[in-house]
């Protein structure tokens, strides 16, 4: 297989992913961990033209798994526009290719920057926040068709180990959410292949190929409130060679304490002792 040559920008960043990698500390499994963010680090990066194009591209060959909306849900076009106004803000530059017309808001809004858009709304006072749109080209093995309309438990509900009083902390976060602030949060995974569109759960545990050379997916997401009743939830993902990791030797050992420590819910959530065996003995070898 191939990886990044030395000194391109995908290099780069895998570099300093590895740096600062979301296990750190040896963490893993769900969590809050949300961290304030300003409204200036909101969104930073910039997407490129293959980027831009793959996203046009899935929503022309695939549109109903990358777009969907509730048909019946009169604040859709409004949510939209909120986002869309947001989304201008923060990227006021024009991408490198020109953005798609008619389509969706969301859509297009999504064709500026290399995230995910899933807005969340509250259809009444203190009722819980449900999926009420999406643009999605990067899932991590769950389909929108599934999720749409569902509550934040709903659409978290696979997810084994998932604590109910995290459920609950949850709402209540959003809730609470303060106007026009934002916050962040970083997972991590392993997986076999880097491929960014995964929409289908029946792959999720797939361990096929020389485990050095599967991919660290990682997933940058942030919450941001739009208006009283709408949060905008973006997901940002990365995909980082697994061999990368021997230039960092801290990742290295923070990557072997987050998977020794794995157990129950977490380590089925990861793929199981087959799975981390693998990882384990890939990075043992590269130590070498």
């Amino acid at each position: 297989m191939r990886f990044p040559q030395t000194g391109s920008a995908a290099a780069a960043a895998t570099r300093a992913f590895y740096r600062d990698p979301p296990f750190a500390g040896g963490h893993f499994g769900p969590r809050m961990g949300l961290e304030p963010l300003s409204l200036e680090h909101w969104l930073p990066y910039g997407i490129s033209a293959a980027e831009q194009l793959r996203k046009q591209r899935l929503f022309r060959d695939h549109c109903s798994s990358v777009y969907l909306a509730l048909s019946s849900a009169a604040p859709v076009a409004r949510a939209e526009a909120l986002a869309c106004s947001a989304i201008r803000a923060a990227q006021p530059r024009a991408p490198l290719l020109p953005v798609s017309t008619s389509v969706p808001l969301l859509v297009a809004a999504a064709e500026r920057v290399p995230d995910d858009l899933l807005l969340l709304w509250q259809p009444v006072s203190g009722a819980p926040y449900q999926l009420l749109a999406a643009s999605l080209c990067s899932p991590s093995y769950w389909r929108l068709g599934d999720k749409l309309g569902g509550t934040l438990a709903a659409v978290h509900a696979p997810v084994r180990g998932f604590p109910p009083e995290l459920k609950t902390r949850m709402e209540r976060f959003f809730e609470r959410l303060p106007a026009e602030r934002c916050f962040l949060r970083r997972n991590w995974s392993v997986h076999p292949a880097a491929v960014r569109f995964e929409p289908d759960p029946a792959r999720e545990f797939l361990d096929v190929g020389p485990a050095a050379e599967w991919f660290v997916r990682s997933e940058r997401q942030t919450v941001r409130r739009l208006a009283d009743d709408l949060v905008l939830f973006t997901v940002r993902v990365d995909l980082h060679p697994l061999a990368a990791i021997h230039a960092s030797r801290a990742a290295v050992l923070d990557l072997e304490l987050a998977l020794d420590q794995l157990a129950g819910d977490d380590l089925h959530e990861f793929g199981g002792s087959r799975k981390r065996r693998r990882v384990l003995a890939a990075l043992a070898a590269g130590q070498g």
